[in-house]
């Protein structure tokens, strides 16, 4: 992504979301949350900047590489691939897309009928077509999974640690630099899907095939069923879902 040319705008969008982040920084830990931690308490200017103003000062540099070394690259980073993966599907798309209008109208133009040959050729293009999805989709739902595991831990067992203005920001910064392209991308990878299909259904449909079989078996339903079912980060949040409902309902 540095090295690439045609990328010079993510770059500095990035470089400029960074300073953003940066100034927030700034302002947070030099006077925003040293004042909230202080409220209405009055100190003097000695006791203010031991007591209230030097913990966040010896704070800042992790927050600093928290946010600006390692956040904003590997949210840039997400972005990218969003927008990387969103590009390729629709390449693939289209060239699907021009793969039925072909074999509609050779079909058409020599014996109006769907031999077995283009069948198990459709059905096959279809499959790969399953499978691209299915990488696509699982790579930002690792991410997605990942992320919301990382948000209850925040907000169970570090949420004593952190001011409310540090766990606000901790979680809009994961929300909208993580979950946000994450959740896109399943999504319209999910409704691109579904429209193939029904093009590939609608393509048989015109030759009298039954494609009952292949619609289940193909169907978007089933593809993310495949996709949730491996996933280990899925089945860890299964589990602590689970173990949170139960803990919710002995403590009361």
């Amino acid at each position: 992504m540095i090295q690439e040319k045609k990328l010079y705008l993510r770059r500095r969008v990035i470089y400029f979301v960074g300073f953003i982040f940066f100034l927030m920084l700034l302002f947070h830990h030099f006077w925003y949350g040293p004042h909230q931690l202080l409220g209405d308490n009055q100190v003097t200017t000695k006791e203010y900047f031991n007591q209230y103003l030097l913990p966040y000062i010896c704070y800042f540099p992790y927050a600093l590489i928290n946010f600006i070394v390692i956040g904003v690259p590997l949210s840039g980073l997400s972005i990218h691939v969003v927008i990387e993966d969103c590009n390729q599907l629709s390449i693939r798309i289209r060239k699907y897309k021009n793969y039925l209008t072909q074999i509609t109208n050779k079909i058409k133009q020599t014996s109006n009928i769907l031999n077995v040959t283009t069948q198990n050729e459709i059905i096959e293009q279809l499959k790969q077509i399953y499978w691209d999805f299915s990488g696509k989709i699982k790579r930002p739902l690792n991410l997605l999974l990942g992320i919301l595991i990382l948000i209850y831990f925040d907000a169970t067992f570090s949420r004593s640690t952190l001011s409310n203005s540090a766990y606000l920001w901790t979680q809009l910064f994961c929300i909208f630099g993580f979950m946000t392209p994450t959740i896109v991308l399943i999504l319209w990878g999910l409704l691109a899907y579904q429209k193939n299909l029904e093009d590939t259904i609608g393509v048989l449909l015109n030759f009298n095939f039954v494609f009952n079989e292949i619609g289940n078996q193909y169907s978007t339903f089933n593809l993310l069923k495949k996709i949730l079912m491996t996933n280990i980060l899925f089945l860890t949040v299964c589990i602590i879902c689970f173990l949170h409902t139960i803990y919710i309902i002995f403590k009361f």
